[in-house]
């Protein structure tokens, strides 16, 4: 009978947000309604676990096991689709396809950084269920890494998790779905960019990655590449694959570059004008009649 109380009310919310959607053209319009819906039900979730007695373990492991973080998944998920939703450029199926690859390598890696906790999910594992979903289990602070709610009479160690898992599980299916729409395409030759790859000689990037990370950027808002429509994620695919190495998340690299208090956050670029300025100068003397002096072996 409890359980059928969750199962009604879920069904109410799942008609609610359907409603919204009916309403609106697509997840950037009808995101402020959907969030309110979810705010309403999560409120009247939380008031009906509460409200309820003669609670015993048992049923408290199917609560925080799998009611109240599919309940959670919803939002997260409303959420998840808004902001891939918004940060969807507009542009060429090629961008769209880097965007898009992109944003599900960050879900995939968001998994993989909690592998163990993933798989006993994957795999509907029992056995530690007393320390993951009692609220009186002691989950310890390691395995939390930030994903947990701090209100600890309506939380346990791994539910807010295992919401995560279930939002960013149907994130990946969406994603993927969206992929398959989009043609398949070269991302070095049919980005209208000249690449590395083909005959001849290949280089290696022997230097930081880091500075990789500040000349792709270098690239993109200077606008030397494809007249300027060249994306971010478009150009370090390409760097990464001109050069054979993982340059990782750009936007992630570049807070690395923001927080440099050791040396300049222009580390690179600034040393590449020093050695610049330094051939220029070396390679640009001139005796009395104005005949260059070939130095250094250059000519």
């Amino acid at each position: 009978m409890m359980q059928k109380s969750y199962e009604d009310l879920f069904a109410a919310f799942g008609a609610a947000l359907a409603k919204v959607d009916g309403d609106f053209i697509d997840e950037l319009e009808s995101f402020p309604s959907a969030m309110e819906v979810c705010q309403d039900y999560l409120k009247l979730l939380k008031e009906l676990f509460v409200r309820q007695e003669g609670i015993d373990e048992a049923f408290e492991i199917v609560f925080f096991k799998s009611v109240k973080p599919r309940f959670y998944a919803e939002r997260m998920y409303r959420f998840e689709r808004y902001q891939l939703a918004l940060n969807r450029p507009v542009g060429r199926d090629a961008v769209v396809r880097l965007y898009l690859e992109e944003e599900l390598s960050v879900l995939e890696r968001f998994l993989e950084s909690y592998r163990m906790q993933y798989l006993y999910f994957k795999t509907k594992g029992d056995e530690l269920d007393g320390v993951y979903f009692l609220r009186s289990g002691k989950l310890p602070q390691s395995m939390l890494a930030g994903e947990w709610d701090a209100d600890r009479e309506y939380s346990t160690g791994m539910d807010y998790l295992f919401a995560k898992f279930m939002a960013f599980g149907r994130m990946r299916e969406f994603i993927l779905s969206e992929l398959a729409l989009l043609p398949v395409v070269d991302l070095v030759k049919g980005s209208g960019i000249r690449g590395f790859t083909g005959a001849g000689k290949r280089f290696a990037w022997t230097g930081e990655v880091i500075n990789l990370v500040e000349l792709g950027y270098g690239l993109w808002l200077s606008g030397q590449l494809d007249s300027g429509k060249a994306g971010l994620m478009e150009i370090f695919r390409w760097l990464e694959q001109s050069f054979g190495l993982e340059i990782g998340i750009p936007a992630n690299r570049f807070r690395e570059i923001r927080r440099r208090k050791r040396i300049s956050r222009t580390h690179f670029m600034e040393l590449c004008q020093a050695r610049l300025l330094e051939y220029m100068d070396e390679d640009d003397v001139f005796v009395a009649d104005g005949e260059k002096i070939k130095r250094r072996g250059f000519r």
